[in-house]
């Protein structure tokens, strides 16, 4: 018995190290020039705001700033198909810049962890 527990540690060793099975490739995106001309043109001007890099900036902006921005969002005219994630974008900022707001006004701790609610949710 003794002399099966060694090559069976070394066979369950062999095995733990063994390569995962590969993962089903995942389907890309499309390319922007299989969007329409409207849907391309419509991701091209919502880029600046909808960006991952640009929520983040959007975090340290003044209520001013924030104002400004959701403005120009409001602006853009989504296309059919994309008017629900255009309206949670613009949701989004609106969160943010109630947020901002009321933690540039409120010296409260209740108050400004409602500030940080907001701007938690508008992120989301």
């Amino acid at each position: 018995m003794k002399r099966f527990i060694g090559p069976l540690c070394l066979l369950v060793l062999i095995l733990g190290c063994a390569a995962p099975s590969p993962t089903p490739t995942p389907t890309p995106t499309p390319e922007l020039f299989f969007l329409s001309e409207e849907v391309r043109l419509y991701l091209i001007q919502i880029r600046p705001y909808a960006s991952s890099q640009a929520i983040v900036l959007a975090l340290d902006m003044s209520a001013a700033s924030l104002r400004e921005v959701l403005i120009r969002i409001e602006a853009i005219v989504p296309p059919a198909d994309l008017e629900e994630a255009h309206v949670k974008l613009v949701r989004g900022y609106q969160f943010l810049l109630e947020g901002r707001a009321i933690l540039e006004t409120h010296p409260r701790p209740e108050l400004r962890s409602e500030g940080f609610f907001l701007q938690d949710w508008g992120l989301k």
